[in-house]
């Protein structure tokens, strides 16, 4: 039976397990959690929301620029903290993609309702579409991934955790 009773290990033992680092899966799920929120964005920025704000986006006195402005420097600030959370495997790498997969995408949305930019519902239909897949597919693989646990938080199983699972050295032939 599966307990998941994770422990700490030494930074070194972390450092040469075999599961260390940003492989395997890991590349696959950090790009499918940074393509979601940018199909939503861009989904969001349509033509007809930057022709209604204008040439001039950063015009603060343009109709929507506003909101499109806070939206693209969430955006880009929730896509950049994850990413080097990544490369320095930092211990907050799990919980900050956690949040950056289930409230970006719907608050690219609601961002942009507030701004009033029109196909701004839609928007936010899409994004809690795409935030309710992320969190069951790669937030399901954030929580439950040995390397995850491993690179980022320095923990493994416990020992004689999944003694099943582990391959049994067979006798030499002879």
């Amino acid at each position: 039976m599966l307990t998941h009773r994770w422990v700490d290990i030494d930074p070194i033992a972390a450092g040469q397990h075999p599961l260390y680092g940003i492989a395997g899966w890991l590349p696959w799920v950090l790009a499918i959690a940074i393509a979601g929120p940018t199909w939503v964005f861009w989904q969001g920025l349509s033509m007809d929301a930057l022709q209604l704000a204008g040439a001039d986006l950063f015009d603060a006195n343009a109709p929507g620029s506003g909101a499109i402005n806070l939206t693209t420097l969430l955006y880009l600030i929730s896509c950049v903290t994850v990413l080097v959370l990544a490369t320095t495997h930092d211990s907050a790498f799990r919980p900050a993609m956690l949040v950056h997969m289930a409230l970006l995408p719907p608050l690219i949305g609601l961002m942009l309702m507030a701004g009033g930019i029109p196909g701004a519902r839609s928007t936010f239909i899409d994004g809690v579409a795409v935030a309710a897949a992320l969190t069951l597919t790669c937030g399901v693989y954030l929580q439950l991934s040995r390397r995850v646990r491993i690179t980022f938080e320095l923990r493994d199983w416990a020992p004689g955790e999944h003694a099943w699972f582990k391959r049994q050295k067979r006798a030499a032939a002879g």
